[in-house]
């Protein structure tokens, strides 16, 4: 009986490693990074032995909610990947119905391979979470957790300084930050461009010019400040692993992470509101964990929520609406685990609305921009009319009022919605705002006639963000055209001419394309999350920010692979993969 059922299971895996190899084979032909997909295969196949070797006990962590996860993961690679299943032979060879059969059928073993691929990862991950297996892996012992705290930052601190004045002084400063400098100068304000950063940005400037009296000086100054605090965030969260005992190898990986990756780096002497958003969550979550755990002083660990939540409802304009969507999720799903939590996020809430809406009005700033929310709308309409879809004349008349009709297949690219919502803008700012019910009819009306493009245009605009990673850019490092004397000095010393090849290499090597993938980063979040979640960790509210962040962009994201848009997810995940993996000698099930 022993031989038989060794038997089953070597024919098993050989079946399962045969689907997961034509999964990857049928994507070879992708846009996206290749080399994430290489990776996924080998971690599922790693995690197969694995699984296969104490076939008994992990037999006991499968669900139907890790097969459903597995199998939206496979889809999500297919889906982004939908061009390589429509015609997959010559049309020559074959008839196009026959083609398209054969799409199909190579479609759903690849959907089957990408599944078991993904299931054998969850099984793995939360079998060897449960089994504690590194519960005995060498660990700190948490002591004097002060000075580790100032080790990180003062190591951290001395690499991003010396970035910023020997590689890109006086920081980098792109097009966005440059129009809330104009803002500054002309008195005139607004908040398409998040109207509270814009005056911190304008308080730290000031405060800069007035310490140096000039320009370039005043930038390095917000730099210094900016670097500062994003700093003794990363510390405070590296911190928390120390004192949460996580094993010595994790820590080590975490705090490499966060001290040489380029995007930190670069980052750290960006001069966007982007970086602070990212380190605001990263407080939100970092006081969350330590709230739940007791850690330290408590009083601090609620302020430093709270500050963290405010500077997040600030930073951005959609800011508060991600930390009111955290508070209604604490509410409705872990109010009895995290009760003080929930009253503090109410505070939040309560305080970021406050300063985005009423405020605002006293000030009589203009609010968010109509046309800004409307991206996904924009762009699957669009998509109708470049595929030549039927519609009425009545449906383009309307349309005319806020482009011309015949320019729509020019302007339209697949990729990001911004020469649509510019155009529109031009043409006639408020007419859709003016006319929503028409256009909300029009939207619904086509999406029920063409549901093939309405998907299509969604796959386009949103994939960077829930399938494997794609070639885009990450940082800048330049200072935008302007009449205000900023400039980027660039004087090729040695450390200037290391840090530019190093960080050309890790742009351009394969060997990185995995650290790039904001995908790939995507779906370890959710793994993590949903292996928190199974174990019932306390760890698993935290998730909750980066969740909330993430869904917004899959439907709302005006560009298909903006990584500073997912920067709070990049910056995270140092902290939260060792916590939810491990938690500690003393993780506890909450």
């Amino acid at each position: 009986m022993c031989i038989e059922k060794t038997t089953k299971q070597r024919l098993r895996m050989l079946l399962e490693a045969g689907g997961i190899f034509l999964w990857l084979t049928n994507l070879s032909g992708t846009d996206a990074y290749f080399s994430v997909y290489v990776l996924c295969a080998m971690a599922g196949l790693a995690c197969m032995g694995d699984n296969y070797r104490s076939w008994t006990t992990r037999q006991s962590h499968s669900s139907g909610s890790m097969w459903l996860l597995a199998g939206l993961l496979s889809g999500a690679s297919l889906l982004a990947n939908y061009p390589l299943f429509q015609m997959v032979r010559d049309v020559n060879s074959v008839s196009p119905e026959t083609s398209r059969i054969m799409g199909m059928l190579e479609a759903g073993v690849s959907f089957l391979g990408g599944s078991v691929l993904f299931y054998h990862i969850l099984l793995c991950a939360c079998g060897r979470v449960a089994s504690g297996l590194y519960r005995q892996a060498p660990r700190f012992d948490g002591k004097r957790p002060v000075k580790f705290f100032f080790f990180c930052f003062g190591t951290i601190a001395l690499i991003n300084l010396i970035y910023l004045f020997f590689v890109v002084y006086p920081g980098s400063i792109s097009h966005d930050p440059m129009g809330q400098i104009e803002q500054m100068v002309s008195g005139q304000f607004n908040n398409f461009l998040p109207y509270w950063y814009t005056r911190i940005l304008q308080g730290i400037l000031a405060l800069g010019y007035g310490l140096f009296g000039e320009v370039n000086r005043a930038a390095a100054f917000y730099c210094v400040v900016q670097l500062l605090c994003m700093d003794a965030a990363i510390s405070w969260a590296m911190m928390t692993l120390y004192e949460q005992k996580v094993p010595k190898f994790w820590l080590a990986i975490s705090f490499l992470a966060y001290a040489f990756l380029p995007y930190h780096i670069a980052y750290s002497a960006s001069i966007w509101k982007d970086v602070l958003f990212g380190g605001g969550i990263l407080v939100v979550i970092t006081a969350q964990y330590r709230i739940l755990k007791r850690m330290g002083s408590q009083k601090i660990n609620y302020s430093l929520l709270f500050v963290g939540g405010a500077l997040v409802s600030v930073m951005r304009t959609n800011g508060w609406y991600v930390m009111l969507a955290c508070c209604i999720g604490l509410l409705v799903f872990y109010r009895k685990l995290a009760k003080g939590i929930c009253w503090c996020m109410l505070a939040v809430v309560a305080f970021g609305w406050f300063l985005n809406v009423p405020m605002l009005k006293i000030l009589n700033v203009s609010g968010v921009d109509y046309v800004e929310t409307l991206s996904l709308p924009i762009q699957q309409i669009a998509r109708c009319i470049v595929n030549e879809r039927e519609i009425s004349p009545e449906d383009q008349t309307l349309l005319d009022g806020t482009v011309d009709f015949e320019e729509v297949p020019e302007l339209y690219q697949k990729w990001t919605s911004d020469p649509l919502k510019d155009e529109i803008r031009r043409t006639n700012h408020y007419f859709i705002q003016n006319h929503k019910q028409e256009f909300l009819s029009l939207w619904l009306r086509l999406g029920m006639k063409y549901p093939k493009d309405y998907l299509e245009a969604w796959v386009e605009l949103t994939k960077g963000y829930w399938n494997g990673g794609y070639e885009y850019y990450v940082y800048a490092e330049y200072v935008a055209d302007n009449p205000y004397g900023l400039a980027m000095i660039k004087n090729m010393n040695p450390i200037r001419k290391l840090v530019k090849a190093a960080f050309t290499f890790t742009r351009e090597s394969i060997l990185f394309e995995p650290l790039l993938s904001i995908g790939l980063q995507v779906w370890g979040m959710l793994i993590l999350w949903y292996v928190s979640s199974r174990e019932k960790r306390g760890v698993r509210i935290l998730f909750l920010p980066l969740i909330v962040i993430m869904v917004g962009l899959w439907f709302g994201a005006p560009v298909f692979c903006e990584f500073r848009y997912t920067y709070p997810v990049f910056i995270s995940m140092p902290l939260l993969a060792p916590l939810t993996l491990d938690g500690g000698p003393e993780e506890q099930k909450a």
